[in-house]
């Protein structure tokens, strides 16, 4: 990796107690940064291009908040109960309405549809076994989104009543997470997927990786939580536990099914690879249209997934034993020439750059993480 030309300090916060509490502390603790949010919100592109012209903002706001709360609340609070009374703590703690703080989690779904918006995109890497150097299982995962959020991201530590503790990677306003690691050493790492099926239930997937990093120990008993559960979204999830039972489990709407390690090697991009997931994946051929951000439009919707898929199999290749270093500076890559790009694994581009980059331990219950571009940051180390 390229010496460290910029540092991004990680905000690092502790929670503890009932989720209410939890969500309240998380509420207190970032009221700051989830007002900014709000604001952020509000100013977007993305918000105002799916806003009617003769609305309002705010009105719109109080409309979106009002329509998602319709469509989510009561599929969270049945099959997420714990998640639920979280978010409802973030929102007391916080000083806004518990329909605002759903509507961030709502519009991760909502957002994240191939012909609306702002389909986000991630690279995730894992090593286990005999190409492990060290024998240790290491993950590197790159999340993938417009620059602009990324002064939302923290890292926290939850210690939950009754349940397990966890070290993620998560955003001010979210009861979920996108990656983390338990005291048991289970491993998530959440990259978005776009199955075209409809959804029945509407629990975003974040609330179920937090859910199974709270309640599972191993890789088996996270996949068979996650398959039961009832969801929405799609998601390619990169699932290790402290044995080295390392999976992907590629889920949409409705379907699920498991990938295993090749060569004792995973990659997870944005495109489905199970053959029956396959099927409802985004076609190959679809191209963003004027519905999206400018900087999309016209750009073939899986180019750039399938572009970083291709490299991350010629780097994993050049090498027999992987450790920590080798899969930071593939995390940093920028492909054959050195062309940064936002097909490169490390992504520049004028909407997408990589804004969080973490490497996980599962043996030692550990994450390092940086936030910015992997190939100009320094890691911060955390540990269980």
């Amino acid at each position: 990796m390229a010496q460290a030309e910029h540092t991004h300090p990680v905000p690092f916060h502790t929670f503890s107690g009932s989720h209410r509490d939890m969500g309240k502390q998380q509420g207190e603790a970032l009221s700051g940064m989830i007002a900014r949010g709000r604001k952020m919100l509000i100013e977007s592109e993305e918000f105002n291009m799916a806003r009617p012209a003769y609305l309002p903002r705010r009105m719109f706001l109080t409309l979106a908040q009002f329509g998602m709360w319709m469509k989510y609340s009561a599929h969270i609070q049945w099959y997420c109960p714990r998640q639920f009374e979280r978010l409802l703590g973030i929102a007391r703690g916080a000083h806004v309405p518990p329909e605002y703080t759903l509507l961030l989690h709502a519009m991760e779904v909502e957002m994240n549809k191939v012909d609306y918006l702002m389909p986000g995109a991630c690279t995730a890497l894992g090593v286990r076994g005999a190409r492990a150097l060290g024998g240790e299982p290491v993950i590197v995962k790159n999340f993938d989104y417009p620059e602009k959020f990324r002064e939302l991201y923290i890292a926290r530590l939850d210690a939950p009543a009754g349940r397990h503790r966890v070290l993620c990677s998560t955003a001010a306003p979210l009861a979920g997470n996108h990656d983390g690691v338990n005291e048991h050493g289970l491993v998530i790492c959440y990259n978005y997927g776009y199955g075209q099926d409809e959804p029945r239930r509407n629990v975003p997937i974040t609330l179920w990786v937090q859910e199974a990093l709270e309640t599972c120990r191993t890789t088996a008993e996270a996949v068979d939580l996650i398959k039961r559960g009832r969801r929405c979204g799609g998601a390619l999830l990169m699932i290790c536990d402290a044995s080295g039972d390392l999976r992907t489990l590629e889920v949409s709407n409705t379907m699920a099914h498991e990938r295993m390690p090749q060569h004792s090697v995973l990659i997870n991009t944005n495109h489905y690879l199970d053959e029956m997931m396959a099927r409802i994946d985004v076609p190959r051929d679809a191209v963003y249209t004027d519905r999206c951000v400018p900087p999309l439009r016209g750009v073939r919707c899986r180019e750039s997934s399938e572009a970083r898929y291709a490299r991350a199999l010629e780097l994993l290749a050049a090498h027999d034993r992987i450790g920590d270093a080798e899969l930071i500076a593939m995390a940093s890559d920028h492909g054959a020439h050195g062309a940064p790009s936002d097909n490169t694994i490390c992504r520049h581009s004028d909407y997408f750059s990589t804004t969080c980059s973490l490497v996980f331990y599962p043996a030692r219950r550990a994450m390092k993480i940086t936030h910015g571009n992997p190939c100009r940051s320094e890691f911060m180390e955390f540990s269980l």
